[in-house]
């Protein structure tokens, strides 16, 4: 640590971390005493899983021993796995070798006794005539290079990460362990699974040789951040990785899920706001940066000339950048003003969370703190992006072009801009895709990183998007908080994902669809000509099962089943106005007490109601691998075989679905001839309240007092019968009728009697 003394804070400097000791030797391993049984060759992908391969301690140190270039061989297509596949681009041809990095063996203290962890690097088995061995799409080979073009720039840098995490107690549906607020004492109370994590993880870090800054509860349920202090670059995200590793590893050993994803639920987002410090290796004669007198002199004064000028760097390529900070689809909401996610604009400010550059710290001791940045992405690309921009900033000593914002770039005046140097702001990209294609037309993305890394990374992250995006709902959430396997029948592949209605539009047809098969437009539908109601019926009964089947609302669903129970039934009478017109109702009174079944089935599952309906009647498979025979040679394959579940499925249970259902039917369609009490019975049964029973049943309760179907159009039409004013009734002698008896009995044609 520096001996500077700041105004507050601790002073970091590159040189404090030159004589660091590492954690574990070779000489260490080769002891017979050594606790140390197994090695983990660790690495991350382009997906940002951590992956690895156990090795024996022996074998280990014998490759270390006896090989130019120690290390592992693996399938070129390592990087792009996702859900036990590659993506488009990448196959099963070729290998890489991961040669190990001895300077980041570490012992493994959140996990089983007795492992060690290495990092590595993937080099090309022979080396490529011109570019050796290096490959671009390895995350500690691009973020070493960035590295070693800073140094020549007369540059250093560190790097620390604040590492935000959701702790969930159940998966589907995912549920957070505790719901208390933002640092209360009370998300960490004593004696709790939560606390015993968050010490253990301290302890754990602690143990390990990494700084340990803080930890404590953050503002969404389940959410809490552990701090680690700043390291060179290449060991910080090295660091990164073994804390979410210590992070997963300790919550899983007491029987919790650990997560980074950007939300799990409304609310607070998470986050890996990373800080970063640059520092000139030569302060004293070499002159580096923006050089004075500044062109916007009032920006940034408390910066130097190397600060601004990085600083300005990262500002002119951050939304080219955002596909490596931002890698998945769910991380662009954050991209929103008033949550101190960091905006929608390209700003900095001095303590400012709604800018995604913040500077903190005292002045000599200033560091930058990147906002848009959280748990998804890998830490190395990351950095070596951020990096590789602040460097490209200092080389060519960029003017600070943008002012030290006191607010919100959306919520400033035009002046106020004007002031900024944000006359007209750059915006951040608020979708995947628009960051893609901002990288893919980036000078500085195709420097760093190479054509093949922007056509590789595009494809897995389409590919990704894609796994991620496919389902719905709970499954959803489950699958980016697990990154669970494919569902059956599901391929990865480019692209964009598939196009869906907007919310807006889901809405509409709801509303469209429950007004036509609503009982006011029942009498709508009589009065049409005749020749006009078979086809109007059949198009609202067409357009109402398609959408449902190829949506995903429960509410389309319930009226999907009206309208098949109220509306078809009119194709079977040669007289259509002789449908019921009220069936409508109990229909929807089973289907509220059906809710639990399907419905909600169908909410929690994600999918449409067609593909519900095909997943329930699929016959469930599964994968068997042959056993090699004993004499088999050694490279000998075998294809896996699918076998049909027979246990799982049978003929009873899809005729027991298809009676069940024509029951309902004629249960819902045999309602509507009983009487009144049994309306009411079934509505209050179902717990519907009073003020939803609608306006229709009420009126028909009142008036009629039982089920009877409604006028014609020829009733309708008919003129009123007039009756001759000889005929006398004695009131005494008359029957009361029901409303709708009398009603039907005036537009009966009647004979009148003779007068005595």
């Amino acid at each position: 640590m520096s001996q500077k003394r700041l105004q507050y804070g601790v002073s970091y400097t590159p040189n404090d971390f030159a004589n660091t000791e590492p954690g574990l030797t070779i000489a260490d391993l080769r002891e017979l005493r050594t606790d140390i049984h197994y090695v983990r060759v660790q690495w991350t992908d382009l997906t940002n899983q951590i992956r690895y391969k156990v090795l024996s301690r022996n074998y280990f140190l014998k490759l270390v021993s006896t090989s130019q270039r120690p290390g592992i061989t693996c399938t070129a297509a390592t990087v792009s796995v996702i859900a036990g596949g590659s993506c488009p681009g990448f196959s099963g041809i070729g290998e890489w070798l991961y040669v190990f990095d001895l300077e980041s063996l570490r012992r493994v203290t959140y996990g089983p006794p007795g492992h060690a962890v290495v990092m590595g690097f993937f080099q090309e088995e022979i080396p490529h005539p011109e570019r050796g061995v290096e490959i671009s799409l390895c995350p500690r080979t691009v973020l070493a290079k960035v590295v070693r073009d800073a140094e020549r720039v007369g540059v250093r840098f560190l790097a620390g990460v604040e590492h935000e995490f959701v702790l969930l107690s159940s998966m589907s549906p995912a549920t957070a362990v505790n719901s208390a607020d933002w640092t209360a004492s009370t998300k960490l109370p004593a004696g709790s699974t939560e606390a015993a994590v968050l010490q253990e993880i301290a302890d754990v870090l602690q143990n390990s040789q990494i700084e340990l800054q803080m930890y404590h509860a953050e503002a969404a349920p389940g959410q809490y951040e552990v701090i680690t202090g700043p390291l060179p670059p290449m060991e910080a995200a090295d660091a990164i990785l073994y804390t979410r590793e210590t992070i997963y590893n300790v919550a899983s050993k007491h029987g919790l899920r650990a997560t980074f994803v950007p939300r799990v639920r409304p609310g607070a987002f998470t986050a890996a706001h990373t800080h970063l410090s640059v520092h000139a290796i030569r302060p004293d004669g070499q002159r580096l940066g923006e050089q004075k007198p500044y062109q916007n002199a009032s920006f940034g004064q408390s910066l130097n000339s190397t600060e601004r000028s990085f600083l300005q760097g990262i500002l002119s390529s951050l939304p080219s950048l955002l596909p490596l900070t931002y890698p998945t689809p769910f991380s662009y909401d954050r991209v929103q003003d008033g949550m101190w996610t960091g905006g929608t604009h390209v700003c900095w400010g001095t303590d400012h969370r709604e800018a995604p550059i913040r500077l903190t710290g005292s002045q000599g001791g200033h560091h930058f703190e990147v906002r848009c940045v959280d748990g998804t992405a890998n830490p190395y690309f990351v950095l070596a992006g951020l990096l590789a921009a602040g460097t490209e900033g200092v080389k060519k000593s960029m003017p600070l072009a943008i002012g030290d914002c006191r607010k919100a770039v959306v919520d400033m005046s035009g002046a106020e801009r004007r002031e900024m140097g944000l006359s007209n702001p750059v915006k951040m990209p608020r979708i995947l895709e628009e960051a893609r294609k901002a990288m893919a037309s980036s000078p500085l993305v195709k420097e760093v990183f190479g054509e093949e890394f922007i056509a590789k990374h595009r494809s897995v992250s389409e590919s990704l998007e894609k796994h991620l995006l496919t389902p719905e709902g709970e499954e959803r959430i489950t699958r980016l908080v697990s990154m669970t396997l494919l569902t059956q029948g599901q391929q990865l592949g480019g692209g964009s994902p598939p196009r869906q209605l907007p919310s807006v539009a889901i809405r509409v047809l709801e509303l469209v669809l429950l007004c036509l098969a609503s009982d006011t437009h029942s009498t709508t539908i009589i009065m049409m000509p005749d020749e006009f109601q078979e086809t109007f019926v059949g198009v609202v009964a067409a357009l109402t099962v398609s959408i449902s089947l190829f949506s995903r609302s429960v509410l389309i669903t319930y009226i999907t089943l009206a309208v098949l129970f109220l509306y078809l039934p009119r194709l079977a009478y040669k007289s259509p106005r002789q449908a019921h017109t009220d069936a409508w109702l109990p229909v929807w009174a089973i289907a509220m007490a059906y809710d639990s079944r399907f419905p909600q089935r169908l909410s929690s599952s994600g999918s449409t109601v067609g593909e519900f309906l095909v997943q329930a009647f699929r016959v469930p498979s599964t994968i068997v691998c042959p056993t090699l025979p004993p004499n088999a040679a050694p490279n000998t394959t075998v294809e896996p075989i699918i076998q049909p579940t027979e246990t799982d499925f049978s003929f009873t249970y899809v005729l027991g679905t298809a009676i069940g259902t024509i029951v309902l039917a004629l249960i819902a369609w045999g309602i509507t001839f009983m009487s009144p009490l049994t309306y009411q019975f079934v509505l209050m049964c179902c717990n519907i309240p009073v003020e939803y029973w609608g306006e229709p049943f009420l009126v028909w309760l009142k008036e009629t007092g039982g089920p009877n179907r409604r006028k014609s159009r020829a009733d309708v039409e008919a003129p009123p019968v007039e009756v001759p004013a000889t005929v006398e009734v004695q009131q005494e002698n008359v029957i009361e009728e029901p409303p709708e008896g009398r009603e039907q009995a005036a537009n009966e044609e009647r004979i009148p009697e003779p007068t005595s």
